[in-house]
């Protein structure tokens, strides 16, 4: 699986990759031109303002808020002082893409030629299509400011309403109460399903009655690498906040919300996923170790301390 994780590198951007350029070439004019504040220098600010514009629903796939502004105004600030290398990103996905091509010519096997490349190509899809699937959030949001402008609900309340709470208050004018606003905006709202097969509903039991002690757990590289470090648990953006750049953080699986995890952590673990996954996807990108498939990880190495060894899919708790 190391193998397989360094041959299927597109030579195509990420999306998430491009809108990354394009913001390091903003960088690099203002400081060309000495611009530390760009609040204070109007093509600087509007520049910022049309990446903002053109980019601020990208990490938006499951319903995350769209970025503010003043996100991008203080990342510039951050970035200033720094040495930018505008097309290293560039660079760096030739590089990797030019070594799985010159591993896959060694092998001369006709059948994964055409199976990576039809991988690479699923992968490209994918990325763009999360991408537009963030976009709608757009939509999304011009629709509750309609409603609130034909003053139906309060604009605020609107974003504790699910989407069937939303058709009956545009049919039958029918509100939530604001008993229940005020305990999801505590306590949040738990989506679930069940599985219905012919004895019933299938309830899942509890993984385990009392820990297990354990040595190893197994999983799949996603990207290579090997690092030594305590395991954080990730389910939430909330969760990001207690990461070091000494952890690994461990996800039942990850996305655009948790993104800020993965570059804050030294190597990430999820239970989820597979090789064109979002987390192994971005991991390839910073060059980050990465296992993938492991069972049960949260629940067994929750403030342990591991060497990750991604390259052969293994984690070992000191």
């Amino acid at each position: 699986m190391e193998v397989f994780s360094k041959i299927i590198i597109p030579r195509e951007l990420t999306e998430f990759q491009k809108e990354k350029i394009a913001f390091l070439k903003i960088v690099k004019l203002g400081q060309r031109l000495k611009i530390s504040d760009p609040s204070k220098n109007k093509k600087i600010y509007q520049l910022l303002f049309n990446h903002w514009v053109q980019y601020k629903f990208l990490n938006c796939t499951y319903g995350e808020n769209p970025k503010e502004l003043d996100f991008y105004l203080n990342e510039y600030k951050k970035l200033f002082p720094k040495k930018i290398r505008v097309f290293s990103v560039t660079k760096e996905v030739k590089k990797k893409y030019e070594e799985g091509e010159k591993f896959l010519k060694s092998i001369n096997d006709f059948r994964l030629r055409i199976l990576t490349d039809l991988i690479r190509k699923v992968g490209v899809f994918r990325d763009k299509n999360k991408a537009m699937l963030g976009n709608t959030i757009k939509y999304r949001l011009m629709i509750l400011d309609e409603i609130a402008r034909r003053k139906l609900e309060k604009r605020e309340n609107l974003n504790y309403y699910l989407l069937s709470e939303i058709l009956r208050l545009l049919i039958k004018k029918e509100k939530i109460s604001i008993k229940t606003i005020i305990s999801r905006q505590k306590r949040g709202v738990t989506l679930y399903r069940e599985e219905y097969l012919k004895e019933g509903v299938f309830k899942f039991p509890l993984l385990f009655e009392k820990k297990k002690k354990i040595k190893f757990l197994k999983g799949i590289c996603a990207s290579p690498g090997s690092v030594v470090g305590k395991c954080k648990i990730v389910i939430s953006k909330e969760d990001i906040k207690n990461l070091t750049n000494n952890d690994i953080m461990v996800a039942v699986g990850t996305d655009f919300d948790l993104l800020e995890g993965i570059y804050k952590a030294k190597g990430v673990i999820t239970e989820e996923g597979g090789i064109l996954s979002h987390a192994a996807v971005v991991c390839r990108e910073l060059r980050k170790p990465c296992c993938i498939e492991v069972k049960n990880a949260t629940y067994f190495l929750k403030g342990k301390k591991v060497k990750l060894n991604a390259s052969q899919g293994k984690i070992e708790i000191i």
